[in-house]
Order: C-alpha cells, then sequence, then structure tokens
C-alpha cells in the first residue's frame, strides 16, 4: 500500500478568502479573555505569513506577545480555523475530489 500526504490549504483546498476573519475573529477572543488590546492584523498581512510555520509566523504577527501568549494565540486561530471549515467555509478546489478516488482506486 502507497501513502500519500496533502498540505490541504492551497493545494486541496482554498481558505483564503475566509482566514482572515477566522484569525480576527480569534484575535478579538484573546483580547477578550485577556482584558487586552492590540493591533489585529488585516486580512492582507495574515495572507502575507501563510506558508511559513507557525513559531515565524506568529511572532511576526503578533510580536508583544510573550511564548505563552503566542501558543494561546495559536490555539484560537486554529480552533476558528477549524470551527469555520467544519461550517462549511473554504472550499475544495475543483477536481480534487475525482482526483483522489483516482489515486484511492490506483493499483
Amino acid at each position: 500500500m502507497i501513502t500519500i500526504a496533502f498540505d490541504m490549504d492551497g493545494t486541496l483546498f482554498d481558505c483564503g478568502d475566509m482566514i482572515g476573519n477566522s484569525w480576527q475573529r480569534a484575535v478579538h477572543e484573546f483580547m477578550r479573555r485577556n482584558n487586552t488590546v492590540m493591533k489585529v492584523p488585516s486580512t492582507e498581512e495574515i495572507l502575507n505569513q501563510i506558508g511559513f510555520p507557525p513559531d515565524v509566523l506568529f511572532p511576526k504577527l503578533f510580536p508583544m506577545l510573550d511564548s505563552e501568549g503566542l501558543n494561546e494565540m495559536i490555539d484560537l486561530c486554529t480552533k476558528a480555523l477549524c470551527d469555520d471549515i467544519y461550517a462549511g467555509a473554504g472550499r475544495i478546489y475543483d477536481g480534487i475530489p475525482q482526483l483522489l478516488m483516482e489515486l484511492k482506486n490506483h493499483d
């Protein structure tokens, strides 16, 4: 049996239109939980960092946070994004379901 792994976002699935909203909502939740005010990154600022690993991406977007705050922000952003995906936001690229079925059925 052959196993193939894919990076979902940008390869199989497009969440570009929703990631800004998801993460901005997470930042507001972070501010509410921590009774603080901070700059909320724009969708453009967020999308410019996509592709970097979290330990690089989040300090760039939130340089004012310590490691504990960054970890909380990562968790909140991940949860917000997953919640939106589960709710049907984002989209699978055209032809991907058929491609995956072909790969599954390939001997």
